[in-house]
């Protein structure tokens, strides 16, 4: 999902939301410093709307 999210690929988002995927989990790893996938696409200075409002 972060993956997804960072890059911008709204159709795996898409996909991943309707597999499970919890937008809300904050990621463990220090590469994202515990954020969430939805943190993360607010972050950007320009987020996604397709993305936020997936």
């Amino acid at each position: 999902m972060m993956l997804a999210t960072r890059t911008n690929k709204i159709e795996s988002v898409k996909k991943l939301l309707e597999l499970g995927a919890n937008p809300n989990a904050h990621d463990d790893s220090t590469k994202y410093f515990g954020q969430s996938a939805v943190l993360l696409a607010c972050s950007f200075n320009r987020p996604s709307s397709k993305i936020l409002s997936c």
